[in-house]
């Protein structure tokens, strides 16, 4: 069995989205998010996000 969709934040256990009324950053990782589980055409597949500077970019959440 596998994973069906993944997104790992830089962001501390318990705290995956982001500190505390940070509204800026949560709404970024639910919109990765939800445009992974919109686009990804099979399961197991992950997003990691390396540090916030991927955030401030287009990215495309699928290419390799």
């Amino acid at each position: 069995m596998s994973i069906p969709r993944l997104v790992i934040t830089p962001e501390l256990l318990g705290k995956t989205l982001g500190r505390p009324h940070d509204v800026s950053t949560q709404l970024k990782y639910l919109k990765i998010g939800l445009d992974l589980l919109e686009n990804a055409s099979e399961g197991n597949t992950w997003v990691e996000l390396g540090n916030y500077e991927y955030l401030d970019r287009e990215i495309n959440l699928l290419a390799s």
